[in-house]
């Protein structure tokens, strides 16, 4: 059997769920409770217990929101602010390995039910003659959940398949497309008029001209848009029973 990749980090709390990142590395560690007893100058019965155990995953990225969601941290006005008294919360983990056995490949979906996290660490450091990628790391630790069990693995035949399962454990629904401008951004030469459209059908669109990242309060998308001065116009996409799209951000500088 060969290990040769990993992917789909994803998380649950108790009021959000998503996708970390895009994985680098996953290392697992675990320590077990072990109880010997003697009788008779002999060893009579062992005992085998999960004790403890460290998920060190390391991340491409590790957003501003999914730090909130894991550590604790408040946001107010795309602003971060984490405070000594931020609480952690306990999160459900998965992510998907692939691996080949008689050249054909499974993918190895592995869950951790309870899964309290550290600060991550953070670095940086000028750029020097060789390009060196800094990449967060963050550290949990596993606990035995009384009714879930500290892992649950499951081996499947396409990575869809092990999505799914993680989907499912994990309260993940689909996505929504992100909107799509009909004028590209950059620079234009006068008044541009730009449609909104979305892939996902029946969904809502909603945007922002002042820089801001949009959600439901701001203005809905009912038209083509008028950009007649340089604008950072921001949008996102709706649909009950999906979750939001990812935010499309498209900066038009005008001129005369």
């Amino acid at each position: 059997m060969a290990k040769i990749g990993l992917n789909y980090p994803v998380y649950k709390t108790a009021t959000s769920a998503g996708v970390i990142g895009k994985a680098i590395q996953a290392d697992v560690t675990i320590e077990m409770n072990d109880g010997k007893l003697y009788g008779d100058d002999a060893l009579a019965e062992v005992d085998r217990s999960f004790k403890t155990g460290t998920l060190t995953l390391g991340i491409t990225d590790l957003s501003d929101a999914v730090q909130s969601a894991l550590l604790g941290h408040a946001i107010a006005s795309e602003v971060m602010t984490a405070k000594g008294s931020d609480t952690p919360a306990y999160a459900g983990v998965g992510f998907y390995g692939v691996k080949i056995v008689n050249n054909v490949k499974y993918y190895r979906a592995v869950w951790f039910p309870k899964v309290l996290f550290s600060e991550p660490a953070d670095a940086n450091s000028t750029k020097g003659e060789s390009i060196a990628f800094g990449t967060p790391v963050i550290v949990g630790t596993l606990f035995d959940d009384p009714t879930d069990g500290w892992k649950k693995e499951q081996t499947f035949t396409t990575s869809a398949a092990a999505q799914a399962f993680l989907d499912a454990l994990a309260g993940i629904t689909a996505q929504v497309a992100t909107p799509v401008p009909s004028v590209a951004a950059g620079t234009h030469v006068g008044t541009q008029t730009v449609a909104l459209t979305c892939s996902t059908a029946d969904a809502d669109i909603y945007y922002t001209t002042n820089g801001l990242t949009p959600t439901t309060a701001d203005d809905a998308y009912t038209t083509a848009l008028s950009i007649e001065a340089s604008t950072m116009l921001k949008a996102i996409a709706v649909k009950a029973g999906m979750s939001n799209s990812k935010v499309m951000e498209a900066e038009y500088i005008i001129t005369a």
